[in-house]
């Protein structure tokens, strides 16, 4: 299990933006492979106590749980109530489980964790949600390969154990983790997990978890019950997700377009979603000074395509405000859109002032937008080297 655990840590970067209760669920973008993880037949326990003794003989700085994870982490989140209890008890819990790492996850071990510290299921999913969302932080700056492995199984075993116990948070980040790796790998041991975390991810959505009923929706709807998936994602917003009512008012727009609006008004109004004040806007005439008041509740709160929409929005004739759309097409920019790149240079030349450009836009922007002014701009020294490893650090 180890060996392939090593090839859960590029997954771990999609998982920074969780939260355990308020974001909806997002399929990972770059998985690698986990095709064994269960594969490995659990030891006995005289064997799995000499393989630990024999691991903290060859690599004892790896086991100091103090390294495994910093002491600021866990005092951050003891304050901002991550984890629901003292920074001692986090630190008791890791160093019960370290002898069980060669162990398969289980519900038996979690529920031996829980009685030893008296604590619920919720309590250990909560250990599991803060060591993933702080396992690419704490991984990035450890040179100890070995301490970072150790630190990915406990997250691991962790994570899975409390998923399997029912917790609801732990449900979710299991089958996010499964899900995609079954999208890259067609091993059939991973599409069974997949398969047994989806119906734990179920059983949470009839209790009206929103971020597992957000996973329903998605998944009915891949699947084409578009009546079904509009079910599901209404009760994610009657859970308290204003995002649900924006996918369900999505699926709704061609065939009844009043409900879809009214459930964005619902979604915006009453939940403040930012998704769904994007689409209220995106259906509203720009001539209503509504269309310019939803757009900037979105872009605010960072919805992609919103600041490409106020920058359309202040080139218009009607409100001609150069400096304002030159702004926030620079924000999409940033924000990685390069539809917004080719509207800000052909606003630049429509003010003849194309030499404004490398203030507004990077090389690497101008070269992904294919901009024949690159070469130009090159040879005038405006920009600097313009490599193709420079390039390719650009995320497409």
């Amino acid at each position: 299990m180890a060996t392939q655990l090593r090839h859960l840590r590029p997954l771990l970067q999609n998982l920074t933006h969780l939260h355990s209760t308020q974001q909806t669920c997002k399929p990972f973008g770059t998985l690698t492979s986990l095709r064994s993880v269960a594969r490995v037949p659990s030891p006995t326990v005289g064997q799995n106590a000499q393989r630990l003794r024999n691991r903290l003989a060859e690599h004892p700085e790896a086991y100091k749980i103090g390294l495994i994870v910093p002491m600021e982490y866990v005092l951050s989140a003891h304050k901002s109530k991550q984890i629901p209890f003292r920074p001692q008890t986090f630190y008791k819990v890791l160093e019960a489980c370290l002898p069980h790492l060669t162990l398969q996850p289980s519900r038996s071990f979690g529920e031996l964790i829980c009685r030893e510290f008296e604590m619920t299921a919720e309590q250990l999913g909560a250990i599991a949600v803060f060591l993933v969302k702080t396992q690419p932080h704490t991984s990035g700056r450890d040179r100890d390969e070995e301490r970072k492995l150790v630190r990915l199984q406990l997250m691991y075993m962790i994570l899975h154990s409390a998923a399997l116990l029912g917790d609801p948070a732990a449900v979710v980040l299991q089958y996010q983790l499964f899900d995609g790796l079954s999208k890259r790998d067609y091993n059939s041991r991973v599409h069974a997990e997949t398969h047994e975390a989806l119906k734990r991810v179920q059983e949470v959505a009839r209790q009206g978890y929103a971020p597992a009923l957000a996973i329903m929706g998605t998944t009915l709807d891949e699947k084409g019950a578009t009546a079904a998936a509009i079910e599901a994602f209404v009760k994610c917003g009657e859970a308290g997700n204003g995002d649900g009512y924006a996918q369900a008012g999505r699926l709704l727009l061609r065939e009844n377009r009043e409900e879809a609006k009214r459930l964005w008004r619902k979604g915006a109004f009453e939940l403040d979603s930012a998704r769904c004040y994007y689409n209220l806007s995106v259906t509203t005439d720009v001539n209503d000074p509504d269309h310019e008041r939803f757009m900037l509740k979105a872009a605010a709160s960072g919805v992609r395509g919103a600041a490409h929409g106020l920058g359309i929005l202040y080139s218009r004739p009607s409100k001609k405000n150069f400096a304002l759309a030159k702004e926030w097409y620079c924000v999409s920019v940033d924000d990685g859109m390069v539809e917004s790149v080719h509207n800000l240079v052909a606003l630049l030349k429509k003010e003849g002032t194309m030499s404004e450009l490398p203030l507004w836009v990077g090389p690497g922007m101008l070269l992904k937008a294919n901009i024949t002014d690159v070469g130009d701009l090159k040879a005038k020294g405006q920009f600097g080297d313009m490599t193709q490893e420079n390039v390719a650090t650009i995320k497409t």
